[in-house]
Formats: structure tokens, sequence, C-alpha cells
């Protein structure tokens, strides 16, 4: 309920075309059920993509160096979910100018 209480918006998009697929990739790679449902229930959105972008999300990921038995990796995706994907190169240049890889500085966000 509260998930649909912050995005009712969410009602109109058919979520067994989106979120089922893209609960199916989450478990594939590892990620424990307690962790689905936390995303599912806080940030409902994240699921409203096309399986192959939420699988590029899922790869950049683990790429970034995060575990997908930890809810940080849940959280990760939401991060970059919520931006797109020149934003998100920009602020990866920023971050690599200062000497900071950017996968460990999301991590210490989360």
């Amino acid at each position: 309920m509260t998930a649909i209480k912050r995005t009712s918006w969410i009602l109109a998009f058919n979520l067994h075309r989106y979120a089922s697929p893209n609960v199916d990739v989450l478990r594939d790679s590892g990620v424990p059920e307690a962790s689905i449902t936390f995303l599912l229930a806080i940030q409902p959105a994240t699921f409203v993509t096309t399986c192959d972008k939420f699988k590029e999300l899922i790869e950049e990921v683990k790429r970034m160096g995060f575990d997908s038995l930890r809810l940080k990796f849940v959280k990760a995706i939401f991060v970059l979910k919520s931006m797109s994907k020149s934003t998100w190169d920009r602020k990866g240049e920023v971050y690599k100018s200062w000497g900071w890889y950017i996968g460990k500085r999301l991590s210490k966000l989360l």
C-alpha cells in the first residue's frame, strides 16, 4: 500500500510485463527475497523498465563491486536507475578527477 501511495502513477503500467521479468532477473543474480521485497516496497518505479535495460543496470552494479547478497546491491540499482546514463557518466568523471572510484564512493553513501 505504501508503494502505491508514493507512486500512484505506477498503477497505469502493466506491472506483470515489467516487474515479473525483472524480479526473475534479480533472483537469477542471487539477490535475496528480502532485498527484492524492499526494492518493490520502497521504489517500485525501479522495475518500470525493459528487462534488457534492467539486466544492464544489474551488470553495471556488479562491475562496481556490489555484492548481490547485500541490501546495498538493490539500493545501487535504484541510484543508477534514478538518473540518465549521461548524468551518471558525468558524475563518474568528476569523481575520477578527484581520484575516487565511483563504485566505492557509492558504496559508502548507501
